[in-house]
């Protein structure tokens, strides 16, 4: 199993898995993190929050899920932007805002 890009033997490929599998290096990676699927329990759990308030969003349409029959699911990452979204900015980055703004206008 040198560099040379030779095609590699049943045997080869099986040494491989094996190295890997002992060196806990993941084969395949099932689910990216932004394709990572949430419950609402996970939900409610990640925002500190009771479940029957996520239910309460997703009826005012303030968080978006996905319904598979009676079950709910959310995508991590929407979950995550959602709170970015929602983030208030300090005092400090309006003031820069507000400076930014004023020398643009002179």
């Amino acid at each position: 199993m040198g560099t040379t890009n030779t095609p590699l033997t049943k045997s080869d490929l099986k040494d491989l898995i094996k190295e890997a599998a002992k060196s806990g290096i993941p084969l395949i990676t099932l689910q990216s993190d932004q394709d990572e699927v949430m419950t609402v329990e996970q939900v409610a759990q990640m925002l500190n929050m009771n479940k029957f308030s996520i239910y309460n969003m997703i009826s005012q349409r303030r968080i978006s899920c996905v319904k598979m029959g009676r079950r709910v699911y959310f995508f991590k990452q929407e979950i995550i932007n959602l709170l970015k979204s929602n983030r208030k900015k300090s005092n400090m980055e309006v003031e820069a805002e507000a400076e930014a703004y004023l020398d643009k206008s002179r």
